[in-house]
């Protein structure tokens, strides 16, 4: 019964929610956690907000979590489903430790998505043991977060620039918000279109709103920010200019020695 007091409380699960056993496998080396609605809970309609405690019917699913010492941890549970009644359908209620649809807790992939910032996807792969689909549908989940929480709202300063994989065979265009030092968007391409798009994607009045951009010297990112936004600013960066000086001081250097 401590165990179980242990884990209620460790995994934050909420009033909602309860831990009500646990399974552990010494040959397999794992541990089950069995985690319960409370009966009687409101959830919300994931589309419209509705609180409803009309539970439908509920489904068994099982969620890979951090591992605890060397037993691989899983949580199961049943998933309530609920009636909307402003809806009028029946939809799978919030679950506070996943992602919709994910066969991992938010605790496992955070821990993917760390380790993604210090190693290589194959290091990721052996270290987490996982596949590369897996770590690929996790940083989807993630970055589909992270674009539901983007915030477009007072962009006055931007820089342009390009990143190249594959030695130079694929070009992606990064906008920037530099006030906050952050990655605004990407670019498939690195063409005459691909900064129009930008602009087409913020939209007339956010674009409006910029005051500044950083870029370096390319014609179409020229060209673009001259029909966008006019009266912006552009700084060209100092890595440009720092070659360009350089190369007219070779040319200098050239033509005096001949």
């Amino acid at each position: 019964m401590r165990d179980i007091s242990f884990f209620q409380r460790i995994l934050h699960l909420g009033d909602s929610w309860k831990v009500t056993s646990l399974d552990c496998d010494e040959e397999t080396k794992t541990i089950r956690i069995r985690v319960e609605f409370v009966r009687g809970s409101k959830f919300l309609c994931q589309s419209c907000g509705q609180l409803s405690s009309s539970v439908y019917d509920h489904r068994e699913r099982e969620w890979w979590h951090l591992n605890i010492f060397e037993y691989r941890c899983y949580l199961v549970g049943d998933i309530p489903r609920i009636m909307c009644s402003r809806c009028g359908v029946v939809r799978q209620v919030k679950i506070p430790w996943s992602e919709p649809y994910m066969r991992y807790t938010q605790r496992f992939m955070d821990y993917v998505l760390v380790l993604l910032t210090k190693m290589s996807i194959k290091e990721v792969e052996e270290v987490a043991e996982i596949n590369w689909k897996t770590v690929e549908s996790i940083l989807e989940c993630a970055v589909k977060r992270g674009l539901g929480r983007r915030d477009l709202s007072g962009i006055t300063q931007i820089g342009v620039d390009e990143i190249s994989r594959r030695r130079g065979h694929k070009y992606f265009t990064l906008v920037y918000d530099l006030f906050k030092e952050r990655v605004i968007w990407v670019g498939k391409d690195r063409t005459k279109e691909t900064l129009p798009e930008f602009f087409d994607f913020m939209g007339k009045k956010r674009t409006e709103q910029i005051k500044i951009v950083c870029c370096d010297m390319w014609d179409p990112y020229l060209h673009a920010i001259g029909k966008y936004i006019p009266k912006a600013t552009v700084v060209f960066d100092k890595f440009h200019v720092r070659k360009l000086i350089n190369e007219a001081m070779d040319r200098v250097r050239r033509t005096g020695a001949a």
